[in-house]
C-alpha cells in the first residue's frame, strides 16, 4: 500500500516538473519559434483564398439552385410579354396613320381653299377691263399728241393723222362690242362661283367631297379664261395697231428732247428722224458713249457720256458729263459696209454697224454699236435718207398757195461745182449737203 502511494506521489512530482519545466523555459524560445508562427499564418492565410473561393463558388452554386428554384417555382410569362409589346406597337403604327391620314386631309382642304381663293379674282374680268380703259385713254390722246409733234417741226410720217382718225373710230367699235361681251360673260361666271362656292364649303365639312369640289374649281379657272381670251379677240389686232403708232409718237417725241438738249443745231432746212443710244468704237481706244442722230441731211455722233475726274484706289470717287459733238457727215456720204450681230452669253448682243463717211468731218471708217435698236433696222433708214426716200408730211396750206389747193413745186436747189472765190472746182456734193468748203482757198459755198 505504501508503495502504491508513492508511486502515485511521484506521478505528481513529476507532473508538476513538467509543468514547472515547461513554465521555466526561456523566453527566447518561443521568440524563435515566432517565424515560424508567421510562416504558419501565412501559409494559412494564403490558404484563404482557395477556401474564399470554394465558399464563392458554393454560395454561387447556392444562389444558382436558389434562381433554379424561383424560376420553376414562377409562372411562364415571356408569350404575354411578346404578345403585350407587338400590341403596343401595333396601336403606335396605327396612331401614326391616323396622324399622317389627318395630316393629308388638312392638307387636301387647305389646297382647295387656295385655289379657289386664287380664282375668285379671275370672275371679273378686271384684267380685260382695266385694258380696255387704257386703251380708251390712248387713243383719245393720239391726236392731240401728233397736233403737238407738227408744231414742233417733226415733219416725217404723213400718214399719222389718217392712222389715229381710223383707229378711233375702229376703236368705237371693238371697246363697245368688247364691253357688252365682257359684261355677259361677267354675269355667267358669278352665277356659277356661287354653286362652285357652296361645293368648296360642303367640301370642307365633308372630305369626301374634296376632289369634286377641285374638278369644280379647275372648271371655273378654264372658263374664266377662256372668257378672257374671247374678249380680247374683239379688239386684239387693233390694240396691235394702236400700240404700235403710240411708240413710234413716243420715239418721235423723244428724238425732240434730245435735240433740244443737244450740243449743236441743226441747219435751217434740217430735220431730226430718228435717235438712239449707241457707243462710237475708235480703234485702239476704249468706246465713247453717246447718241447717234439721224436727219434728214447729216448723220451725226454726239457724246454724252459720265468720265471720271478723280479715283481713289480705282474707285471713281468724282464724275463729270461730258457733252461734245464728235463727228458729222451728210447722209450721201454714209455707206454701210458691214453689218455683224455678236452673240454674248447672259448680256445683251453687240448690234454693231461698220460705216464708211465721205463728205464729213468723221473719219473715213467707224464701228457704232447700237444700244436700243437692231443694225438691221438702221441700215434700212440709212439707206432710205441717202436715197431721200424719208418721206414728210404734207405743209399747212398758205396764202401763197394756187386756189386748186396744191403748192407750187420747189424749185431744185442750185449745186455750184466751181469755187465763185477762186474759180477751183469744189469737192463732191452729197445729198443732205448744206455748204461745201473749197479744198483751195477755204472759203465756205452755200448751196441755194
Amino acid at each position: 500500500m505504501a508503495v502504491k502511494s508513492s508511486t502515485k506521489g511521484k506521478s505528481r512530482t513529476s507532473k508538476k516538473s513538467r509543468s514547472s519545466t515547461s513554465k521555466s523555459k526561456p523566453r527566447t524560445s518561443s521568440r524563435s519559434r515566432t517565424p515560424s508562427k508567421g510562416r504558419s499564418k501565412s501559409s494559412s492565410k494564403s490558404r484563404t483564398p482557395g477556401r474564399g473561393r470554394s465558399e464563392s463558388s458554393s454560395s454561387a452554386r447556392t444562389a444558382g439552385k436558389g434562381r433554379s428554384k424561383s424560376a420553376s417555382s414562377q409562372p411562364r410569362t415571356t408569350p404575354r410579354s411578346r404578345s403585350s409589346s407587338s400590341y403596343s406597337a401595333t396601336r403606335s403604327q396605327s396612331s401614326a396613320g391616323a396622324t399622317s391620314t389627318r395630316t393629308d386631309r388638312e392638307a387636301a382642304i387647305s389646297s382647295l381653299r387656295y385655289n379657289f381663293e386664287r380664282v375668285v379674282p379671275l370672275i371679273t374680268l378686271a384684267a380685260v377691263s382695266d385694258q380696255i380703259e387704257d386703251l380708251t385713254n390712248t387713243v383719245s390722246g393720239l391726236d392731240n399728241q401728233v397736233h403737238d409733234l407738227r408744231s414742233r417741226g417733226y415733219i416725217f410720217e404723213p400718214a399719222w393723222e389718217m392712222q389715229v382718225s381710223d383707229l378711233q373710230s375702229q376703236w368705237d367699235e371693238r371697246s363697245h362690242e368688247a364691253q357688252t361681251v365682257l359684261n355677259r360673260e361677267r354675269r355667267t361666271l358669278e352665277s356659277t362661283l356661287r354653286t362652285v362656292e357652296d361645293a368648296v364649303e360642303r367640301a370642307v365639312r365633308n372630305y369626301s367631297l374634296v376632289d369634286s369640289a377641285d374638278s369644280r374649281v379647275d372648271a371655273l379657272e378654264r372658263r374664266a379664261r377662256d372668257a378672257q381670251r374671247q374678249v380680247e379677240g374683239i379688239y386684239d389686232q387693233t390694240a396691235k395697231e394702236i400700240s404700235q403708232l403710240h411708240a413710234e409718237i413716243s420715239r418721235a417725241r423723244s428724238l425732240l428732247e434730245l435735240l433740244d438738249g443737244a450740243s449743236f443745231r441743226l441747219y435751217p432746212d434740217e430735220h431730226g428722224y430718228r435717235a438712239s443710244k449707241a457707243a462710237w468704237e475708235p480703234q485702239g481706244n476704249e468706246p465713247i458713249e453717246g447718241l447717234l442722230f439721224l436727219t434728214d441731211s447729216r448723220l451725226i455722233f454726239e457724246q454724252r457720256q459720265e468720265v471720271a475726274t478723280k479715283k481713289f484706289l480705282f474707285i471713281t470717287t468724282e464724275k463729270k458729263m461730258v457733252q461734245e459733238l464728235l463727228w458729222h457727215a451728210p447722209v450721201g456720204g454714209v455707206e454701210v459696209l458691214e453689218v455683224e450681230d455678236q452673240k454674248r452669253f447672259m448680256r445683251r448682243n453687240r448690234e454693231l454697224l461698220v460705216l464708211r463717211l465721205e463728205g464729213g468731218d468723221g473719219p473715213p471708217e467707224i464701228t457704232v454699236n447700237l444700244q436700243e435698236d437692231t443694225n438691221e433696222e438702221w441700215r434700212r433708214l440709212l439707206q432710205r435718207a441717202r436715197d431721200g426716200d424719208l418721206v414728210v408730211a404734207e405743209k399747212p396750206e398758205t396764202p401763197g398757195e394756187s386756189l386748186s389747193g396744191t403748192s407750187p413745186a420747189p424749185e431744185p436747189a442750185v449745186i455750184p461745182t466751181e469755187c465763185p472765190n477762186c474759180g477751183a472746182p469744189l469737192p463732191t456734193f452729197y445729198q443732205g449737203m448744206h455748204q461745201i468748203t473749197c479744198e483751195y482757198c477755204g472759203a465756205t459755198v452755200s448751196v441755194e
